[in-house]
């Protein structure tokens, strides 16, 4: 081989060499904005599914709260109710013990005739 054939096919070699490092450039450089473009769905599709636990959180949270305080004002109104019935028999028990109040005039006149 002549040394002009060898400079060529060195050339060509380097050419080959700088081509095939040019493609494994733009390959890599597609396969990276791939892998972005899928890192950013991944995050988009996992923030999504997060706002929707926090929204399933807070709706379970709200009607957890609702049913609390509707026990609770269950509880309060049948306390209530409880302490009105006492009442009422505490009051009946005192009318029947205490009799009718006594006339004014008939008070007035037994008083006068002692």
């Amino acid at each position: 081989m002549s040394s002009s054939q060898s400079a060529v096919s060195t050339n060509v070699s380097e050419s080959d060499l700088l081509e095939k490092i040019r493609l494994a450039e733009v390959e890599s450089s597609a396969r990276l904005q791939e892998a972005k473009k899928e890192a950013e769905r991944i995050i988009a599709k996992a923030r999504t599914k997060a706002n929707s636990v926090v929204q399933q959180s807070e709706e379970d949270a709200r009607k957890e709260r609702e049913k609390t305080i509707a026990i609770g004002n269950e509880t309060i109104q049948a306390e209530l109710q409880k302490v009105k019935a006492h009442a009422d028999q505490q009051v009946d028990a005192l009318k029947s013990t205490a009799g009718s109040p006594p006339n004014l005039k008939e008070l007035v006149l037994s008083i006068l005739k002692v």
